[in-house]
Parts: C-alpha cells; sequence; structure tokens
C-alpha cells in the first residue's frame, strides 16, 4: 500500500492571535495540563499513533507535520520521543522523508535548534507572519522584526530546509510596504515561503473589530497590487509559485503539504485533528474530538470514541482531489492525446489529474461541463489529455481566483 503522512497537533501558545480559529489553548507552564507536557503528552499521542496503526494497512510514512498551536514551546524531547514511536511503527521511506516543526522565532535559539535537528526534525517553518514592527503589534505576534530576522540567520545555520510564513494584505499595508518587507525576507537567502492574504474568520478577535467598525482590510485593488508585487519579487530571487500560497526553490518544495494537494493519504493526531486515510478500503475523513481527547490513556476502549469517522462518497472524493490538487498551479498548455511522455513529465506536479477510467464519471457527477468549458474558453482553466489521464490546471497568473475558479467549476 502506498506511504502516507502524518499531522500532529499541539494546541498551546503563549497569545491567541486575533486572526487565528485553529483549534488553540493559552500555555500556562504553571498548570497540569502544560507542566507535564513531555510525559501526559508524549503518552497521549503515543496511545495515537498505536492507534491509527492498527487502523490502517500503511506500512511507511513518507513525512511528519508538527503543527499548532506552537509546538516550539514543547520540550524538545517530546518530539524526538514521538518520532521514534512512529519510526516504531511505520517503515520511514527515506527518499521524502521530511520532518517538519512549527516555531515562533522568540522561541529560537542555537541550542534548541541543535536539539530540534538531533531529536529528528529536518525542517523547520518560522512563523514570522510580517517585517513591520507596527503589523507585528497588530497581528497579536510576540516577537520584533530583529528577532524574526535574527531567527531565521539562526534556523538557517542548523537547517538545510527553512520556511517563512508571511502574512499580506493586512490592515493599512500597501504594495510598496510589502515589497519592502519581502526584499528584507529574500536578502536572507530563504528557500521557502508561504504567502497568505489575511483573512478574518467567524469567531476570532478580528471577527468581533469588524463587526465594530474597527477594523477593515485593503480593497480588492491593492490586495491584487500586493498580490503582483509578491509573486514579481519571488519570481526575481529564484522563487516559483507552485501552489496556491507558496513560493519555492526547484528542490526546496514542501513535501509534506504537496501530498495533501496530491490527494495523498495523511493521519490527524491530537485534538481537532484531521486526516485522510483508508479504513477497510474506504477513503475516509477523520477528526479527532477536542473535549475529550486529554482523557486517552493506554486503557481506553477498543472502539475509538474520540475520533469522527466519515466515510466519503467516491463524488465526495473527488471534489476534494479536484479542489485540493487545483492549488497546484502551473504554466501547462493545452495538448492533445499525443503529447510527448517529456512535455507530460515537466507539468506532472501541476494541477489535477483525473484518470482516464474514472474520467467519465467525475465530468458527469462532479465537474459542470458548461463551466468547464467557460473556464478554459477564458483562460482561467488548463485542461491537457496525457497518458495518465486528463489533467486540469489553474494558471499561475489566476492564483487569486483559485477559490472562485474551484466552485464555478464544481456541480
Amino acid at each position: 500500500m502506498t506511504a502516507f503522512s502524518l499531522y500532529v497537533h499541539f494546541p498551546y501558545c503563549r497569545t491567541i492571535c486575533p486572526y487565528c480559529d485553529f483549534f488553540v489553548k493559552k500555555w500556562h507552564p504553571d498548570k497540569p495540563a502544560t507542566r507535564h507536557t513531555e510525559l501526559d503528552w508524549g503518552a497521549r499521542y503515543h496511545t495515537e499513533i498505536r492507534r491509527l496503526k492498527q487502523l490502517t494497512a500503511y506500512h511507511t510514512i513518507r513525512s511528519v507535520y508538527l503543527g499548532g498551536g506552537t509546538p516550539s514551546l514543547a520540550p524538545p524531547a517530546l518530539w524526538a520521543t514521538l518520532l521514534e514511536t512512529v519510526a516504531a511503527h511505520w517503515s520511514v521511506d527515506q527518499r521524502s522523508w521530511e520532518v517538519t516543526l512549527e516555531a515562533n522565532p522568540e522561541d529560537i535559539t542555537l541550542d534548541r535548534l541543535r536539539q530540534w535537528q538531533q531529536g529528528g526534525i529536518t525542517r523547520l517553518s518560522l512563523g514570522v507572519q510580517a517585517l513591520d514592527e507596527r503589523s507585528l503589534k497588530g497581528l497579536g505576534r510576540n516577537h520584533t522584526v530583529e528577532q524574526a530576522l535574527q531567527a531565521i540567520r539562526w534556523t538557517q545555520q542548523v537547517f538545510p530546509a527553512v520556511s517563512v510564513d508571511l502574512i499580506v494584505a493586512r490592515p493599512d499595508q500597501t504594495p510598496a510596504m510589502a515589497k519592502t518587507e519581502l526584499a528584507t525576507l529574500l536578502q536572507t537567502g530563504i528557500d521557502h515561503v508561504s504567502v497568505y492574504g489575511l483573512t478574518i474568520e467567524p469567531n476570532t478577535a478580528f471577527a468581533a473589530r469588524m463587526r465594530r467598525g474597527q477594523l477593515s482590510l485593503p480593497d480588492e485593488g491593492t490586495a491584487v497590487a500586493i498580490d503582483e508585487v509578491v509573486t514579481t519579487l519571488m519570481a526575481q530571487h529564484g522563487l516559483d509559485r507552485y501552489e496556491v500560497s507558496n513560493y519555492a526553490r526547484p528542490m526546496a518544495r514542501a513535501i509534506h503539504n504537496t501530498a495533501y494537494w496530491q490527494g495523498k493519504p495523511y493521519g490527524g493526531i491530537g485534538p481537532s485533528a484531521a486526516g485522510r486515510i483508508q479504513v477497510n478500503g474506504q477513503w475516509t475523513a477523520t477528526k479527532q474530538h477536542t473535549k475529550h481527547w486529554g482523557l486517552l490513556d493506554d486503557n481506553s476502549a477498543a472502539e475509538d470514541v474520540f475520533t469522527e469517522f466519515a466515510p466519503l462518497s467516491a463524488h465526495e472524493e473527488w471534489q476534494e482531489r479536484i479542489m485540493m490538487g487545483l492549488r497546484r498551479l502551473g504554466n501547462a498548455k493545452p495538448c492533445d492525446a499525443s503529447a510527448s511522455a517529456s512535455a507530460s513529465a515537466e507539468t506532472a506536479d501541476e494541477g489535477v489529474t483525473i484518470p482516464h477510467g474514472v474520467r467519465e464519471f467525475v465530468m458527469e457527477r462532479v465537474i459542470d461541463r458548461h463551466a468547464r468549458a467557460t473556464l478554459v474558453g477564458h483562460g482561467l482553466l488548463t485542461e491537457m489529455t496525457t497518458e495518465a489521464g486528463l489533467q486540469l490546471v489553474v494558471p499561475v497568473a489566476h492564483a487569486l481566483r483559485h477559490d472562485g475558479i474551484v466552485r464555478e467549476l464544481m456541480q
């Protein structure tokens, strides 16, 4: 059976960012739930790893992503032990092995970086979010611009694979500000950058401020101009936009997140963690409960009352595959079934491919034929017939319109 990936959720943060709608809890080192992190959470993760192994037929694991929350708050030994447990339950695919840890700049020291590396971490994702002091305060971040830059420099000394997260189209941000911030970041020689446009999610502090008229975002024209600045500057520094929100040099693309976009299986453990796995041959969506997750122990009942299981129909499965696959942007040119193998290989990492065996079903039941023809006619969607099937790609130039394109395409 194919290899799979694993997402691990650690829910604690020093402060809750006003834009965040993930399941997070405030970090209180003096309280039992966090004071005994290494022992208690290690045991809980071990229990769920064992459950996942019993539940699935996967023999090989390709990547692990330690997210949150703020996993860099936890003792490095917690993650070292977890990775030992993973290796004890599955064989590791050394060709693609990637272990990413999310970290905040204020948690970075050379000593902790070396501990993480020695414990098995191979890649760090730094939550920089902005390189402007006023914006950092507005986003509720705890670090300064200089702390962020120092964290990047130190991390690059220890890890060959480093990614930085940025939030753009923030309140009061202009294209000129975005250009200055990004130019400063790219001077560090970073190989991978994730750029997210600020969205206001329900039940967040930002949503409440917006309802009160205390917060506004840049207009659409400004957001488009910022996106153009980002894409242009990235390209000038050799970072390609290979996904809606991600830029990287050719050999620095994220292996774990690419598995999501390719529709590969992944397990999720930790409160609120989601997964997509094969259970008894059925593609299944899983989500771990939050309320009772901390009560797990080795004596739990055989039936898993802490995880929701939702088998997906073929229609639902292909909706997800198309939605996620089309996040992988490209510059594929339309061609027919006579396309050369080399041409197909060059664009194999772009978009989503619908195999010939299910093409009729997908075209009849999942995709709106009229919308598909309209999108292709307007250049918003590219089609290419390859040996593997029908390949659909959203061109890089229309990245900002991705969500609308997908909505229009689906029945």
